[in-house]
């Protein structure tokens, strides 16, 4: 998922639940993205690890190994 589609998600929050994700999220094993056009997208920098279709579209999954870190 590219970087700026995540922090777009977390500027959204509200200030109380960013501030209380930040403190409690200590590891993520995976990120998805809900895309609802009629096809999976090809153009991604990083291609999901999975991709799923969906009744409206597609859902895609990064998935990450125990203990990779990512920035």
């Amino acid at each position: 998922m590219p970087d700026h589609v995540l922090k777009a998600a977390l500027k959204a929050l509200d200030p109380e639940v960013k501030a209380a994700l930040q403190v409690a999220i200590t590891r993520v094993r995976a990120v998805w993205c809900d895309y609802d056009k009629p096809e999976p997208p090809s153009d991604m920098p990083l291609s999901p690890t999975m991709v799923v279709r969906t009744g409206k579209g597609w859902h895609l999954y990064w998935l990450f190994k125990a203990g990779e870190v990512c920035s």
